[in-house]
């Protein structure tokens, strides 16, 4: 027979066989462009976020600059960056359900924590940089760990092309729609 949902005595042991050790780390390192306004998707009407919830120790760094920091030996708890605001976001989260449980509790702003930015507070549009994001898991049992993200990343030795409509008299834009240039 094997354990039950009210049987935790072998929680921490793959197959409930033989003790594991958990213990690990990971980090992951990109280039990426802030898109207009932190929006990005196919229409450009999607938030920019990288978001972050599991246990144990976190460090994300933007240019070098720590951005967001989970550290330290916790119970499962979330942490979101969004770039279409330039707010950092720290929230508690049930470790059962992986669903956040509580209000946000700390809010910092990408000005704050010293990231270089616009009068709006975020990040240059179309500006790139280095992102860098560290994982320490020092429990001895489960681990969580879920990451997601939408940046538009930069592939070393490519050339990326956007274009941005401009026009004198706003009332026009919506007029010319956006067309596809070739």
């Amino acid at each position: 027979t094997g354990a039950t949902y009210d049987d935790y005595s072998k929680l921490y042991s793959l197959d409930f066989d033989e003790p594991t050790d958990f213990y690990f780390g990971m980090d992951m390192k990109m280039n990426f462009m802030q898109p207009k306004g932190g929006m990005t998707g196919p229409k450009g009407d999607q938030r920019m976020v990288f978001n972050f919830s599991g246990d144990d120790d976190v460090w994300v760094y933007i240019d070098g600059k720590l951005v967001l920091d989970l550290s330290g030996i916790h119970r499962h708890i979330g942490g979101s960056i969004d770039f279409s605001t330039g707010e950092v976001t720290y929230r508690p989260y049930s470790s059962y359900t992986n669903a956040a449980v509580g209000d946000v509790y700390d809010t910092k702003t990408f000005r704050e924590l010293g990231l270089d930015v616009g009068e709006d507070g975020r990040l240059k549009d179309y500006s790139t940089h280095e992102f860098h994001f560290y994982y320490m898991e020092r429990g001895s049992g489960s681990s969580v760990c879920e990451i997601n993200f939408n940046f538009p990343i930069l592939r070393k030795n490519t050339l990326a092309v956007t274009k941005q409509l401009s026009v004198d008299d706003e009332r026009v834009l919506p007029l010319l729609g956006n067309p596809d240039f070739t």
